[in-house]
């Protein structure tokens, strides 16, 4: 693993049967994990609730009181109570993918701003920015700016043509050390660069390691 990058922190977790798949340089902390959720490098959550097969790409920054997957009851039923569930005539929950199973994708370099809730089935596409409060009821597009309450379209952090070159470019995937030696506060300078780059074989494969309850960091103690 290069020296540059810890590995990943898990810290500070409400809930016990969960399990994270993480890449060096995840933090999250402060949040209420269910079941089993995936975490790209570099990406950080500072607090709030993810459920079960949620995923979460490279570089992604969460913010906090964040809820990634929200339940869902059978709404043609005659209760919407989960004593009743057995009954239910088959509603299901929204997935975003089902092979992989993943209830819920957030793309890589994503910021999601506090306070955002996103519900089951949703996928934020790469780049993409969630402003602070917005509930996420359909998917988002890369590199597309949504909030409001359900979100709505505010922009696009670039031009077009802009965007076409980041995800072709797919610059997540190279070694850190080769988008730091890229980054330029002009994107496009930097795409020119990343673009200009050999990297001397393929993008970097996913570097999952297991954390589970047992593995995790603790409070501090006082």
């Amino acid at each position: 693993m290069n020296p540059q990058v810890p590995a990943a922190l898990v810290s500070n977790i409400i809930g016990r049967a969960w399990a994270v798949f993480a890449e060096p340089g995840v933090r999250i902390n402060s949040v209420e994990l269910q079941g089993t959720s995936y975490w790209g490098f570099g990406s950080y959550m500072n607090s709030g609730m993810v459920r079960s097969y949620s995923e979460v790409g490279r570089y992604a920054s969460i913010g906090r009181q964040v809820s990634i997957g929200l339940g869902h009851h059978d709404m043609s039923l005659f209760s919407t109570s989960p004593f009743f569930a057995k009954h239910s005539a088959g509603s299901r929950m929204p997935m975003a993918s089902e092979n992989p199973k993943r209830r819920v994708l957030v793309g890589h370099d994503c910021w999601i701003g506090d306070g955002v809730m996103i519900v089951s089935g949703v996928t934020i596409g790469t780049g993409a920015i969630c402003a602070a409060g917005a509930v996420v009821t359909k998917d988002v597009r890369p590199y597309e700016i949504v909030g409001g309450v359900p979100a709505k379209h505010i922009g696009w952090r670039f031009e077009e043509d802009v965007r076409q070159r980041m995800l072709a470019s797919r610059w997540w995937d190279h070694p850190f050390e080769v988008v730091e030696s890229c980054a330029d506060p002009d994107t496009e300078a930097f795409l020119d660069r990343i673009e200009a780059t050999a990297t001397g074989g393929p993008p970097s494969s996913v570097q999952y390691s297991r954390i589970l309850p047992s593995d995790a960091a603790a409070p501090p103690t006082r």
